[in-house]
């Protein structure tokens, strides 16, 4: 499996196609995930500019291959 580095407007499209939203743990604004709200009720939905400046400020960029993404040091 090779993980592809993809912009923020990228992950907005495939997040769309999966019902996935930014978020951030509750209790916490530094650590962010992507989550389906209907699945879990561990986190609260941010905006993608939100979620976009806490990956920067951490150095982490979004990966994609084969329909799944992960959050990974940039």
């Amino acid at each position: 499996m090779s993980m592809e580095k993809i912009t923020i407007e990228q992950a907005k499209v495939y997040a769309a196609q999966k019902r996935i939203k930014p978020g951030v743990r509750k209790g916490r604004t530094d650590v962010v995930t992507l989550f389906r709200p209907e699945l879990s009720d561990r986190f609260d939905e941010i905006s993608w500019e939100r979620f976009g400046q806490v990956l920067q400020s951490k150095g982490l960029a979004v990966y994609y291959d084969r329909g799944f993404m992960r959050l990974m040091k940039a």
